[in-house]
């Protein structure tokens, strides 16, 4: 008989057999139903753990090696009935969850089983030997509720997903298939990287529009859909009229076409004032620093404004005003104008800082405002100085914003 290395899977003494299947099943588990043949198996790159795993179980199943180099771990019915029994109300994994009620049903057609449904994923810090299980496979677990609040970013997030964000979901003609994406579009990658290195999810595409061009950053798992649906968004709430009805028609859709996830959404807009940290991720995703000098024979002048393009919106557009003690909107724009006004504008922003490319736009507006103050604007030398500043503004230089 061959020697077989104990692996430290399985010297632990406090293990849960049931919680390690667990693991297993969701990071490397299949199962075919077909007409002529049926088969249901784990798969994994150490021989040896397949192995172990099939001695645990007290059964002499056949082990085969893939052509992409991993190992098969196949089961016979009776033990695959012993499997799913086993997993039964553990599951932690969104997308695994639905497979897994489909599996139940066409189980409990064929072998007359009456195996139940599981009804939601299991949240909190997972046992021990579930995650040894399912990292051993060389995945990497994400759980929602182990995401470490960090109260700004998810602040500011949020400012961002509302300005340049969108929820999606569609089907074919005949609606079997369904599709959802949560997706977030930007010209600049760099914010994107952002947000994808903090939360640790999504993937980033680049792609093209005749001359334009565009990064996006999509959240296509059922796990990272709701991740940020239910643990980043849904927490803080919507200011924007527009995605709060979006999104209640998606939960909708959602929620009827894959039970037992379910989106949460709130009912009626955030109350109370604009958060800082919303302010400033709306302003990344669409704001806008404006500067320009006039001159008119003997005399100079500067127009400064600041600006939140946001088409309809009143109720946002209000509550801008009340947050910055001034300003004034139309069906398109929040907009501040005017020496004085811009003191809160800058005062905002030096304290809460811009995230995006337009950082630095602010910081050169910044300098043109302050000059704009002492009266520079008036003189030769001034003038010239600020006319160069000015045309640096919302010129986008910054080629790491691009990389690939």
């Amino acid at each position: 008989m061959t020697n077989v290395l104990k692996n430290p899977l399985f010297d632990n003494p406090a293990r849960d057999l049931n919680q390690m299947l667990t693991g297993f099943w969701e990071a490397a588990g299949t199962v075919y139903f077909q007409k002529s043949y049926r088969y249901f198996q784990i798969k994994h790159h150490d021989e040896n753990i397949l192995v172990q795993l099939r001695d645990e179980l007290k059964c002499t199943e056949n082990i085969r090696k893939d052509t992409s180099g991993k190992y098969i771990l196949t089961f016979s019915q009776k033990i695959f009935l012993t499997i799913m029994e086993s997993i039964s109300g553990n599951l932690r994994d969104p997308k695994k969850l639905v497979t897994f009620n489909n599996i139940v049903k066409k189980t409990n057609t064929l072998f007359g089983t009456d195996f139940s449904l599981q009804k939601h994923i299991v949240k909190g810090v997972p046992h021990p030997s579930w995650l040894s299980a399912y990292e051993s496979t060389g995945k990497t677990f994400l759980d929602v509720s182990m995401h470490k609040k960090t109260e700004w970013f998810d602040t500011w997030f949020c400012g961002f997903y509302s300005g340049d964000g969108h929820v999606t979901i569609y089907s074919d003609k005949t609606k079997v298939k369904w599709k959802s994406r949560v997706q977030l579009t930007q010209k600049e990658r760099a914010p994107l990287q952002k947000i994808q290195s903090h939360y640790q999810r999504g993937r980033i595409y680049f792609t093209r529009e005749k001359k334009s061009f565009k990064h996006e950053l999509q959240f296509n798992t059922h796990a990272d859909k709701l991740f940020f649906l239910n643990e980043v968004i849904y927490p803080f709430g919507h200011c924007l009229d527009d995605t709060l009805k979006n999104h209640q028609v998606f939960a909708k859709t959602f929620n009827a076409v894959h039970a037992p996830l379910k989106v949460f959404f709130p009912e009626t807009l955030r109350q109370g004032p604009l958060l800082p940290w919303f302010v400033t991720g709306i302003t990344d995703a669409d704001g806008c620093f404006h500067a320009r000098l006039v001159k008119r024979g003997n005399q100079t002048q500067l127009v400064m404004f600041f600006s939140i393009g946001q088409k309809d919106e009143l109720h946002f557009k209000q509550k801008c005003v009340c947050f910055f003690g001034g300003g004034s909107f139309s069906k398109d724009v929040f907009h501040v104008s005017g020496k004085e006004n811009l003191r809160s504008v800058v005062q905002h922003f030096d304290t809460y800082p811009l995230q995006s490319w337009k950082r630095k736009s602010y910081l050169l507006w910044r300098q043109v405002w302050e000059a704009y103050c002492a009266g520079e604007h008036r003189t030769e030398e001034g003038f010239k100085r600020l006319a160069v500043l000015c045309k640096k503004i919302n010129k986008h230089t910054d080629s790491e914003a691009f990389l690939s």
